[in-house]
């Protein structure tokens, strides 16, 4: 579910079909059991993190039924509380806390 280049996972499509916002391939990706936590390599950035800047709380919650980690921290130190809030997705970042 993982994209991989020379045996190198790198951006896992959960991320991009959420920051697209295309919930029939998020929900077909999460009944196939994509990996909730898998992060952007070069960023850090998980499914849970992408979910919370776009607002996407259906799927906020979802992730975090299947075990995304609310705390996980990209490479930088941001959690998806602060993607919602910088992102001022204020109802998304109430539902983290």
């Amino acid at each position: 579910m993982d994209r991989v280049i020379h045996g190198a996972p790198t951006r896992p499509y959960l991320i991009d079909a959420i920051e697209h916002g295309m919930g029939p391939c998020i929900r077909m990706l999460l009944e196939r059991g994509a990996n909730v936590n898998a992060a952007d390599i070069s960023t850090g950035k998980t499914p849970l993190m992408a979910a919370a800047a776009k607002g996407h709380t259906v799927f906020l919650r979802k992730l975090v039924k299947l075990g995304a980690l609310v705390d996980a921290r990209d490479h930088v130190g941001k959690t998806a509380l602060w993607y919602a809030v910088m992102e001022k997705q204020l109802y998304t970042a109430h539902k983290l806390i």
